[in-house]
């Protein structure tokens, strides 16, 4: 999940406390089993989002008062003289509908966000009202009916206004006539045209009025110096009263500029004097009115940095600024790096009221605003009666912990990243609030700890251990008392809607940019020309702050993936390029049979067309591009012919980059690039595949066939097939059925309600005999490993798989051969090559060296490779057995053991780091690794000859699929179609990776339930940390396993079956077997 910033959606300080709340909310509902009916969710959960919804809407509705100003207003335009009063009107008519885009934005993130959690089932407030009797919104429910159709009125109508006031902007700076021919009237003379004082319009213009109205009566001397405010006097309200379309009076715009400070203290003085002593008691001083965003003059001064101005409206004034105005003028002061600002805000806030300071002591943690945190606690230490206002704090912040799930501020610093704020919170001693304790848990009774480990937040994570080393867990061997509620029953696979498609049709996954977060710093996944995407939003009619999506479709040979096809958002790209550093973003994913003539459709197009309009050509397309798969980039069966032996690029995915073209004009807009993905369809003839065929046949003669649908970001819903233009109707009989329920009937080893034991690369990996104490290893991958591991009682045994350079499957861990004595990767190596690096009439009995290596080389050096000398895995003290191919294992271990095979294929920056720059195409590699797990997996028969109905069924060898490449996941998944389980091997944050997809427990389980995988394989660490994160995955109903050097200790594997580790992955397999018997 990606780190919050602050105002993300610049909506100003009304959405402070509101976002705050649901951002927390949606952390946690992150971590629960989802999809999560509406009735099910926290209702603390539920009251917040419904916070910011209802903040939403009547924000909407203020700005929709201002939107008809803006139709009334407009009426004389044509008849204004002045350029620069017209460019003023233009400006806040365009900062109007920037507010418009940007509550419309967020209320579509809310929206989508929402609807990823929990399934539809009417607005958020049936839960507490009963279920709407009128139907829901088109958008899920969450916000009421009419709340997208009226925001996108009010967008149109400020769109024409905009596009109006622009023309005649351009008509007056060309000196062009009135349209009417009338004679043009002077600003001052317009006031009886507009039914709201002409000031209602101006920026300056109100300050600048303001400024004559009162020069008509007092001298320019009079500047030098401002009377004492004595008591008021009667007077009618003078101009500065009034207020443009933002509703901000003189006195916002005075706090502007350190020039206007001046008028600024007079203005307010003939504020305090121009009213009557009836109503002085009843009205708030203009000092203190709050304008349409919810800023202040404090808030505006603190936003520009006016540190005149804020000195004088606390301390001068004579105006009691309201405490959440000091509250949101120093979060706004921070975050724009005013610190002079800051130290006199800070002082003031002292005297506010304890909500207030605990909103920004809350704030500053989660946001990370690490030194305005240690001012305000400062400040609170030294101030006078410091107990006092401690004490009241602590209840403040002990009662507003029901407000963020019971998030302690140690809660709130690990779910959004900030390792720093750990150790500002903890340095703290002279608070007593429970937010100060770290061991307190939320109301999902989980730790700090416990977020920082799924989240992937590695450094969070760290920051807490090294503060309080009292975070890491006792080590127990049952549920604590207090993790009750964690006990999770015993593996069942759960029917996802992921991209299950019919086993016979090439898949298509589309990302925008690449996953490897390196590549992106470089090669931008979207750029976009700023003057001729303003040209083409004019041409449409759309203002330049129109928010923009890119959708990603295509009709041709393929099938659509949803209604509207898959979205991104590109301004949020735009302004923070690292938004989606560690958020993963499900891919566009098509099907088809036509690869050759499948094309990719890229369009952009506008927030609010997606938002109220289907896929149809009402939107209005921005620019729009096109990508074809080059032949090169797809797939085909030729590449298995006997003798292809060269390989090609390793990367998962191919780079296509296109040019967007104006929907209005051949100008260019900007380009985009994209990473494509293909995944090939499997056949082979050992398989249970027969529905392929059906479903080939089917689509070739024109007859009916089934089409399952991923949406990526939606619930999967059925379409029609199109061959050649013609619709195809569904078969419902041959859909294509989900792979975690048909795992249920391939891994009978995962119910048992037992963690069970896997061998490590047989009956362990070596280890240099500086860090075990063994002096004797069994070569690791090895027939003998894997025979001493079954004698162990293993359950499976888990090991490597990578192709020669004849493309068989052999047994090896590392990605260069080092008993070669040279830097050579496997795939370089024919078969006969890499098994004469360790002969079968080699004796198994001598131990081997690096030393020793030298006179066994390959029959032919690769070229380029130089001598490298490094530890080899299987070199000293270990009894060495003959290197295995992947076939050899099927036909020498009993059918009843299981295979745990890792599928090794280079990462991005595994290529990089070990120089493996080329190996085969990714789906050729797999397809060559089923080939053989499909001829091998099934017992053969004792008698040939018998009738085949008296024959037994045959016994197939328990496999599952792992792999810490994606792609290989998502391939596996794809080709196998729930034969064969597949799992995702992640290090969870452990060691920094380049994919995204491979950085933490929550992107993990994200990819396996959307690709329909069973379940992840991660690193014991998170799990030993945070033991309660383990119950997490499986709450999800996915399968889970670790390995890890802490598997080998007894008492760690006690705990993960007590919380519900299905497997464990262990070297030491003797002694992980009786600690497991003896439970």
């Amino acid at each position: 999940m990606s780190v919050a910033s602050f105002d993300q959606y610049r909506l100003g300080p009304l959405f402070y406390r509101p976002e705050l709340e649901r951002s927390v909310a949606m952390r946690r509902l992150a971590m629960q089993q989802y999809p999560i009916d509406l009735s099910c969710v926290d209702k603390g959960i539920v009251r917040a989002v419904e916070g910011a919804i209802k903040r939403s809407t009547e924000y909407a509705n203020e700005l929709a008062v201002e939107c008809l100003k803006v139709s009334t207003c407009l009426k004389g335009i044509e008849s204004m003289t002045s350029v620069t009063r017209i460019n003023q009107i233009l400006a806040l008519i365009e900062d109007l509908e920037d507010r418009v885009q940007g509550l419309i934005r967020y209320g579509w993130l809310i929206e989508r966000e929402w609807n990823t959690y929990v399934r539809p089932a009417g607005s958020l407030s049936d839960q507490q009202q009963g279920v709407r009797k009128n139907g829901h919104s088109k958008s899920g429910g969450v916000f009421p009916p009419a709340y997208l159709r009226n925001l996108d009125t009010w967008h149109v109508m400020l769109t024409n206004a905009i596009a109006r006031v622009r023309h005649i902007s351009a008509e007056l700076s060309y000196g062009s006539m009135n349209a009417n021919g009338k004679k043009a009237q002077s600003w001052e003379n317009m006031s009886g045209m507009y039914t709201l004082n002409p000031t209602h319009w101006s920026t300056e213009y109100v300050l600048e009025k303001a400024k004559n109205d009162r020069m008509k009566k007092r001298p320019d001397s009079w500047l030098g110096s401002v009377p004492q405010i004595t008591s008021p006097q009667p007077d009618r309200r003078s101009s500065m009263r009034l207020v443009d379309i933002r509703r901000r009076t003189p006195l916002h715009y005075a706090a502007v500029s350190s020039a206007d400070l001046l008028w600024l203290k007079r203005l307010n003085y003939f504020d305090l004097q121009d009213v009557s002593n009836e109503c002085e008691e009843s009205r708030e001083p203009a000092l203190n009115a709050v304008d349409l965003y919810g800023e202040t003059a404090l808030t505006i001064a603190a936003q520009v940095g006016n540190v005149g101005a804020i000195k004088y409206i606390i301390d001068e004034s004579g105006v009691d600024t309201s405490d959440e105005a000091v509250a949101n003028a120093v979060l706004v002061s921070y975050s724009k790096g005013h610190d002079e600002c800051l130290t006199v805000l800070v002082k003031r806030l002292l005297s506010a009221s304890t909500e207030n300071i605990a909103l920004v002591i809350r704030m500053s943690v989660y946001y990370g605003f690490d030194r305005l945190f240690e001012m305000v606690c400062a400040a609170i230490h030294s101030s006078t009666g410091s107990e006092n206002t401690v004490t009241a704090l602590d209840a403040e912040l002990d009662q507003g912990m029901q407000f963020v799930g019971g998030c302690s501020l140690f809660h709130l610093a690990a779910m959004n990243n900030r390792p720093e704020m750990a150790h500002c919170v903890q340095n703290q001693k002279i608070f007593g609030s429970k937010s100060f304790n770290p061991h307190i848990r939320d109301d999902s009774q989980l730790s700090p700890l416990d977020m920082a480990n799924y989240f992937g937040y590695r450094a969070t994570a760290d920051a807490l251990l090294t503060t309080f080393p009292s975070f890491m867990p006792p080590l127990v061997s049952e549920l604590c008392p207090e993790d009750a509620d964690f006990k999770i029953e015993p593996f069942a696979p759960s029917n996802y809607s992921g991209p299950a498609v019919p086993p016979d049709t090439f898949a298509v996954y589309a990302n925008l940019g690449s996953t490897d977060m390196r590549r992106n710093k470089t090669m931008l996944p979207i750029t976009l020309d700023r003057e001729a995407l303003e040209s083409a939003l004019d041409d449409l009619g759309l203002p330049h702050s129109t928010h923009l999506l890119l959708r990603i479709d295509s009709e041709q040979g393929m099938e659509i993936s949803s209604a509207n096809g898959w979205l991104v958002d590109v301004t949020a790209l735009l302004e923070d390029p690292s938004l989606f550093a560690h958020t993963w973003i499900p891919p566009a994913h098509f099907h088809t049979v036509y690869p050759d003539k499948f094309m990719l459709k890229l369009d952009l197009i506008a927030l609010v067309d997606h938002a109220l309009l289907p896929h149809t050509s009402e939107q209005k397309v921005i620019a729009h591009a096109a990508l074809a798969l080059p032949p090169t980039y797809i797939p085909s069966y030729s590449e298995r012919i006997p003798g292809h032996y060269v390989p090609v690029c390793p990367t998962g995915g191919s780079y296509l980059n296109a040019v967007f073209i104006s929907a209005t004009s051949d100008c260019i807009v900007g380009e985009v690039n994209i990473e494509v993905f293909v995944a090939t369809p499997y056949k082979h003839d050992g398989s249970n595949h027969g529905h392929s065929n059906k479903l080939t046949k089917a689509l070739c003669n024109g007859s009916s066939v089934s089409k399952p649908v991923s949406a990526t970001n939606g619930p999967r819903t059925d379409v029609n097939v199109k061959k050649n233009g013609s619709s195809v109707a569904v078969d419902s009989s041959i859909k294509s059925s989900n792979p975690q329920s048909q795992n249920a009937e391939t891994i009978p080893w995962l119910q048992q309600g037992q963690t069970l034991v896997y061998g490590h690369r047989g009956s362990g990996m070596n280890f240099a005999p500086i860090v075990t104490p063994r002096r004797l290893q069994l070569g690791e991958n090895t027939v003998l490993s894997m025979e001493k591991a079954i004698r162990d009682g293993v359950a499976a045994v888990e090991f490597d798989v990578q192709l020669t350079r004849d493309m068989v499957p052999v047994i090896y861990h590392d990605w260069i051969v080092a008993e070669t004595n040279l830097d050579i990767p496997v795939s370089t190596l024919t078969l006969n090559q890499f098994l004469a690096l360790n002969p079968k009439n080699h004796p198994i009995t001598e131990s081997r060296t690096c030393e020793s290596l030298s006179t066994r080389k390959p029959d032919a050096v690769v070229a380029g490779h130089v001598l490298k000398p490094m530890y080899v895995a299987n070199s000293e003290n270990t009894v060495q057995a003959p290197f295995a191919t992947l076939k050899e294992l099927f036909e020498t271990l009993p059918i009843e053991t299981g295979f745990d095979i890792e599928v090794k294929y280079p990462m991005p920056d595994e290529a990089d780091e070990f120089g493996v720059f080329t190996n085969f195409e990714i789906n050729l590699f797999v397809d060559r690794i089923l080939d053989v797990v499909y001829g091998c997996m099934d017992e053969k028969d004792q008698c040939a000859s018998a009738p085949s109905s008296k024959q037994q069924p045959r016994r197939r060898r328990p496999i599952v699929f792992t792999s810490f490449h994606p792609d290989i996941c998502l391939l596996l998944a794809h080709k196998v179609n729930g034969d064969i389980p597949v799992m995702l091997l992640t290090d969870a944050g452990m060691s920094a990776m380049a994919d995204c997809r491979c950085n933490s427990i929550d992107a993990a389980v994200r990819l396996c339930k959307w690709a329909g995988i069973t379940g992840i394989v991660t690193h014991v660490g998170p799990i030993s940390q945070s033991p309660r994160v383990a119950s997490l995955v499986r709450r999800h109903r996915l399968a889970l396993a670790t390995y890890g050097a802490q598997n080998n200790q007894a008492d760690h594997v006690k705990q993960q079956q007590a919380y519900g580790v299905d497997v464990v992955i262990v070297d030491d397999v003797r002694n992980a077997r009786a600690t497991i018997d003896s439970m």
